[in-house]
């Protein structure tokens, strides 16, 4: 029995399902508001960070274009005749000191050749500034600062350029310079004042390129950040109103994301906490429910295991007493000497053991004469299927035999055949509910036996049961006893008809030894003249038929004295039939 269809197993699931249910509902109810309010609670954080963060990266990049105007309007423009590239490089200097997040500053000409580099670590400047940028500068008309593309060092970080170029009084390109700035430090202290310990913070660019991150190797890696369909839409369509979202982020991970763009430029701040960190409040306080829960459950355990134990050990009791009666132990008792249900009940089942006790030494006591009766009978006794499949036989029926039941259909077994007997009442139609007869023959050891088969229609059978009971007798001596009461009969009734035979031979044979006489003597006397041979074939005829009479007389006096004998074996109906006609 499985443990879990156990009345102990039931009685403590009670228990335990009614002291948990109401707290799980109750914690349930209390995690989703709670939930809510936290979500709501981090959606208005993140959108006032992201606005903080998009705020603090453009007032950054502004002041870097304002200090570049400044340098520039403090040494002149490069197209003037005297170029002071000392004084240049000095103020060149003097700005990386000023400005963290500015690698390197280039001075260059109208055909992109650096006139003039200062470099924070590179050792090996370039020798001229990149066509694109160079075109997109004097196509620009305007000696404002322009932001460039994105472009990668060799250990993977990015850099982006800042460019002002210079103009004639006539309009024509005269050259400027140009600033390589890198965020990597400058976005790290921004993510951290307005971060925290939780959640992360990226730039990402008009293309959608990753340009600084809370965590730098994301960077390195060149990670595609904008995968969701949400981000990609806040993208987009650049609201200037951040509006937070639920979105599986590029780790793979439930987060809150908000997106917010950066007027100046293409550029914009994205702001994802991931879900996990933000309900840890929640987990706390499901954890604070289960321990209540794991007390309460305790309880109501060890309660349950007490009066369940205390329940259902008159059960198992009386369940262990049920399965030794199943397995044939009658004699089995249970003892419980109260007098509650329990009692009355271990009572009522002590009488009915008694009662079937009883029961069984009577179906014992029958048996036994029911089995002297089959085997005492002489005759063979076997159950049989409607398919012709015998499922028992009496020893007497398989000592005949010499098989036993199951090997082989019973037209194989009585008969010795391969098909169903031609008479059988087994064959499909309506069982007569006479004692059907079936004579066959079986050749065993060199020996005919001649056995008698009735067949009896059992009533109440369940499926699968035998339908009938075949009756088997062994006729072997009884036909050869009755063969020689036959004979004996003959042989009897011979001496009596041997007078009325000898009369019937007398007479043929005075006629043939009259006519045989008067032919002798009429041939011996030879006056009489010679005989005509139409009167001698007279003569001869009428010995001829008179013999054929003694013959005929004699053969059926014989057939009758013969022993006859029972023969089967197969004939041509249609030669029968025309011998008979």
């Amino acid at each position: 029995m499985p443990w879990w269809n156990r009345i102990k197993i039931r009685l403590l699931l009670f228990g335990v399902t009614m002291s948990i249910l109401p707290i799980l509902i109750i914690g349930w109810y209390n995690v989703s508001v709670v939930k809510g309010w936290l979500e709501e609670g981090v959606k208005e954080k993140e959108v006032t960070i992201v606005e903080r963060a998009a705020g603090e990266v453009e007032r950054r990049i502004e002041g870097l274009m304002q200090r570049m105007k400044f340098l520039s309007d403090l040494n002149g423009s490069i197209g003037e005749e005297t170029l002071n590239l000392s004084r240049w490089e000095v103020a060149f200097y003097a700005f990386l000191k000023q400005n963290q997040e500015v690698e390197n500053l280039y001075l260059f000409d109208p055909k992109g050749r650096v006139l003039l580099h200062a470099q924070r670590f590179e050792v090996i400047p370039p020798q001229e500034i990149s066509p694109i940028l160079l075109r997109r500068l004097r196509e620009s008309r305007s000696e404002e600062p322009q932001i460039g593309s994105l472009h990668y060092a060799k250990d993977g970080t990015p850099y982006l350029y800042v460019a002002l170029p210079y103009f004639s009084k006539t309009g024509a390109f005269t050259g400027g310079f140009l600033v390589e700035v890198n965020f990597k430090g400058t976005f790290s202290q921004i993510s951290a004042i307005h971060m925290g310990q939780t959640g992360y913070l990226y730039l990402i660019d008009g293309d959608r390129h990753l340009l600084a991150h809370t965590e730098h190797s994301q960077v390195l890696q060149k990670r595609e950040v904008i995968q969701a369909k949400t981000l990609q839409d806040m993208v987009n369509k650049r609201c200037n109103i951040p509006v937070p979202a639920v979105y599986t982020s590029y780790t793979g991970e439930k987060v809150i994301g908000v997106y917010a763009p950066i007027s100046i430029s293409s550029w914009g701040v994205v702001v994802e906490q991931p879900l996990q960190e933000v309900y840890t409040p929640i987990r706390r306080l499901l954890q604070r429910l289960l321990l209540v829960m794991l007390i309460i459950m305790g309880t109501v355990v060890g309660t349950s295991i007490f009066f369940g134990i205390r329940f259902t050990r008159p059960i198992e009791k009386m369940e262990r007493a049920v399965r030794k009666v199943t397995d044939g132990e009658l004699t089995t008792k249970i003892e419980h000497p109260s007098s509650d249900e329990f009692g009355r009940l271990a009572k009522a089942f002590n009488r009915m053991m008694e009662q079937l006790k009883e029961n069984q030494e009577r179906l014992e006591q029958e048996k036994e004469r029911l089995d002297t009766i089959i085997n005492g009978s002489g005759a063979g006794f076997a159950l049989v299927r409607d398919d012709f499949s015998v499922t028992w036989m009496n020893d007497r029926l398989k000592e005949w035999l010499g098989k036993d039941e199951g090997t082989f259909p019973c037209y194989h077994l009585f008969a010795g055949r391969n098909l169903p007997c031609l008479d059988c009442p087994l064959l499909p139609g309506e069982i007569v509910p006479k004692q059907n007869e079936v004579i066959t023959k079986l050749e065993k050891g060199g020996e005919t036996s001649i056995y008698r088969h009735r067949i009896y229609p059992l009533e109440r059978v369940m499926e699968g049961d035998p339908q009938f009971l075949v009756v088997v007798e062994d006729i072997t001596e009884q036909k050869k006893m009755e063969e020689m009461v036959i004979q004996a009969d003959k042989l009897s009734a011979l001496g009596m008809m041997a007078s009325g035979f000898a009369h019937e031979v007398n007479n043929p044979l005075a006629s043939i030894s009259a006519y045989a006489e008067d032919l002798k003597e009429r041939l011996e006397s030879e006056g009489e003249g010679p005989i005509s041979s139409q009167e001698v074939g007279r003569y001869l005829g009428i010995i001829q038929q008179n013999v054929a009479r003694c013959k005929k007389i004699i053969d059926s006096l014989l057939h009758f004295s013969r022993k006859s004998s029972l023969e089967q074996g197969e004939v041509d109906l249609e030669e029968l039939i025309q011998e008979s006609l």
